[in-house]
Order: structure tokens, then C-alpha cells, then sequence
């Protein structure tokens, strides 16, 4: 969640403006606190400095500002939201975004979720759990959690003005089964944008999903987790910001190296010399 919802690009601008007058490095823009956790460990803090702007929207609008002001050496990282997916390109090039549909997303596809497991699950459970399904608890996860992800794009793609808050997976999950009512999900939501649930039904289903996780919503799917630990797979409750912030533990230097979204910081440091992000 952000940690400034109300700043504007005018408030981001200024105070990147007024930094700059004593501060001769780099600005990392990013859209909230838990970026700015993820973040703290990997930048260059003697050379860069991170801004929390609240919002995707205000990270987009403070880069493209400071470019054409010009204020020089400003990156922004924002969550990829299916952008990728709708068919919309970057706002700018000191933008970059996230592999994944945000930030979590691209946590759970690396083997951090594995050892997030290894902390928090129960072996005998974990043992029972995939002789049962057939496989991983990994694919487990993705086919309870992607249904929100694929209503959440075919929302950004339909231009639905839905509050996902109502549609969280805790309301429509079952804790003791690890199991998600669709059907209800379905018609909770076809009632909200006036269409019959066969429509919403067939609507998701023309969604060609090549990558789960660009479509996956990485709080989504930590909801649905915490779901499958406190019965299925686990003995305990655990909120979601925990699992985010044993992910964000879990997410060592190789894998962070590993990604496009680092590949892209390391380019746009060539690109913008003297200007330094990462350690």
C-alpha cells in the first residue's frame, strides 16, 4: 500500500527540486513504503536517494516533470499492472517496470516462496497437501489465486471503475479447505459492472494467459497463501505484510540480479553516467 496516497506530482517534484540543491546523486521514485523496504538494501545511499511519491500515477507524472524541467538524473520503478498486457509502453525512459504484475509477484515466482514454505508450513501437511493435488504447492497456489488476477485485468482492460477491496479473497475463501467460491466471486462482481456472470465467465476465459505471473496481484495471492497456512499447509495465521516482508528477506542479491527490472536499473546507470542506483 502506498504511504502518501494524497502527495501530488507537484509535492514529488519539490521535494526532489529542493534535494537537488544539496544532493548532487540520484533519485529513485518509487510508488510506496513497502518499494521503498524493498529498495533500502540494494540502492546506493551514498549516491542515491529514494522518494516515495504514493501512486503509480505520481511516480509517472514526477519523472516526466523533472525530465522536462530539466532535473537530470531521476528513475522511476513502477508496478508493470498490465500494462504489458493492454498493450501500454512506459511513459518514459528514466521509467522502468516490474517483470511481474507488481512487485510481489516477482518475489513468488522466484524461489523465495519456496523458502517462505520451508519457515512457515507444516512438512506432514505440505507432504499430504501434494500427493493429494498432484503437484507443487507453488502451482497450487496459482490456480486458487489467478482467477483475482485475471478480474482485475479484464477490469483494467474493460475500464471498470470496481474497488478490488470488495473482492478480497479472504471473503470468498474457504480456510479449512484451501478453497475459493468462484461462483460467488463471479456474481459478485458481474452484479457490480451489469453483466450476468456466464458473460464475466466468458469474458475471462478469451484471457490468454502465457505468464501467470503478469497477471497474478501479488497481495491477492499472499492473501490466498495465508488462507492455505492456517489449515491446509500450515498451523497458523500469518498477515499478509508478514508474508511480504519474508518474501522481501527472502529475495537475496542474486535473484534481484537475475531480474530484467535490476538488468534495467544497471542500463539506465550506463546510459545517465554519473548517476548511481544500486549498490
Amino acid at each position: 500500500m502506498a504511504a502518501f496516497t494524497s502527495r501530488t506530482v507537484g509535492d514529488v517534484v519539490a521535494e526532489i527540486a529542493m534535494s537537488r540543491t544539496g544532493f548532487a546523486g540520484s533519485f529513485l521514485v518509487v510508488e510506496g513504503s513497502t518499494d521503498s523496504r524493498f529498495w533500502s538494501t540494494r540502492i546506493d545511499h551514498t549516491n542515491c536517494q529514494i522518494v516515495i511519491a504514493g501512486s503509480k500515477p505520481t511516480v509517472e507524472g514526477a519523472v516526466v516533470r523533472t525530465s522536462a524541467l530539466p532535473i537530470v538524473g531521476v528513475l522511476g520503478v513502477v508496478d508493470d499492472d498490465y500494462d504489458s498486457l493492454c498493450g501500454i509502453g512506459l511513459k518514459s525512459h528514466h521509467i522502468i517496470c516490474t517483470d511481474c504484475r507488481d512487485l510481489e509477484a516477482m518475489l513468488l515466482k522466484s524461489i523465495a516462496l519456496e523458502k517462505l514454505l520451508i519457515e512457515l508450513s507444516d512438512p506432514t501437511k505440505i507432504g499430504a497437501f501434494q500427493a493429494a493435488e498432484a503437484g507443487p504447492v507453488r502451482e497450487a497456489l496459482l490456480r486458487r489465486s489467478l482467477l483475482f488476477g485475471k478480474l482485475r485485468w479484464l477490469s483494467k482492460r474493460n475500464g471498470w471503475n470496481f474497488d478490488f477491496d470488495q473482492l478480497s479473497p479472504f471473503r470468498f475463501g474457504d480456510t479449512v479447505n484451501w478453497t475459493v467460491d468462484e461462483p460467488a466471486v463471479l456474481a459478485f462482481l458481474a452484479n457490480a459492472v451489469g453483466m450476468t456472470a456466464p458473460q464475466l465467465a466468458t469474458n475471462l476465459a478469451a484471457l490468454n494467459v502465457v505468464d501467470p505471473y503478469k497477471v497474478i496481484h501479488g497481495k491477492d495471492t499472499l492473501a490466498v497463501l495465508a488462507m492455505g497456512l492456517r489449515s491446509k499447509l500450515g498451523n497458523n495465521q500469518h498477515p499478509v505484510e508478514r508474508l511480504c516482508q519474508m518474501l522481501r528477506l527472502a529475495f537475496d542479491n542474486s535473484l534481484a540480479n537475475a531480474t530484467l527490472l535490476l538488468q534495467g536499473i544497471r542500463a539506465w546507470e550506463t546510459n545517465n553516467s554519473p548517476y548511481r542506483v544500486l549498490a
